[in-house]
């Protein structure tokens, strides 16, 4: 299974990107990803420059099943996404697309867009 996901540096926060990352995947482990067997994991290391200006987001909310269905959504994966916003998504069970989602992740990955984030 692999994930991609948003690694945020926080305003203000001059923390060097290594133990953002670090800390993220630690809190990962313990309270998103309990079991034994582990995931790869990835993520934007933009989303961490100091700099506000050079700073981006992994905005992308997709979950792709056997590249034969994907679901595309506004919504994040939180509670307060899930409670109290206005989201909308779409299943779509045609695995063309499926497999092109997942081969867009797949590019970012091996351009270097994408980063692996050590799990343990």
């Amino acid at each position: 299974m692999t994930l991609c996901l948003d690694i945020a540096r926080r305003y203000g926060d001059l923390t060097p990107s290594n133990e953002i990352v670090k800390s993220f995947a630690a809190d990962f482990r313990k309270k998103q990803w309990p079991w034994g067997e582990l995931l790869h994991l990835y993520y934007n290391p933009r989303a961490l420059h100091q700099s506000s200006e050079q700073r981006a987001s992994l905005l992308a909310k997709a979950v792709v099943v056997d590249r034969k269905a994907a679901f595309i959504s506004s919504a994040n994966f939180t509670e307060t996404a899930q409670r109290r916003n206005i989201e909308t998504g779409v299943l779509l069970r045609y695995p063309p697309l499926a497999r092109r989602v997942v081969e867009y992740a797949e590019g970012l990955i091996h351009a270097g867009a994408l980063v692996r984030c050590p799990l343990g």
